[in-house]
């Protein structure tokens, strides 16, 4: 069985329409949050601290904590 890509899987789930509708109405949180970690990180590596993980890879564990908590 070929693994699908979060893309493929997304895509795939979107024909649902109950889970479309799930997502749709997540979707200004989710700008939301993203904005928020944006800015928090932006802000600590102008304070010198860095351990928070790049924006990229915040971005990354969020689409993988959606789509297992979907």
């Amino acid at each position: 069985m070929k693994l699908k890509t979060l893309k493929e899987f997304i895509a795939e789930q979107m024909q649902d329409p109950e889970f479309k509708k799930l997502w749709d109405e997540s979707e200004e949180e989710y700008q939301q949050e993203l904005a928020r970690l944006k800015a928090e990180i932006e802000a600590d590596e102008k304070a010198g601290i860095v351990h928070h993980p790049t924006y990229e890879e915040a971005i990354a564990w969020m689409k993988n904590y959606e789509v297992a908590n979907a």
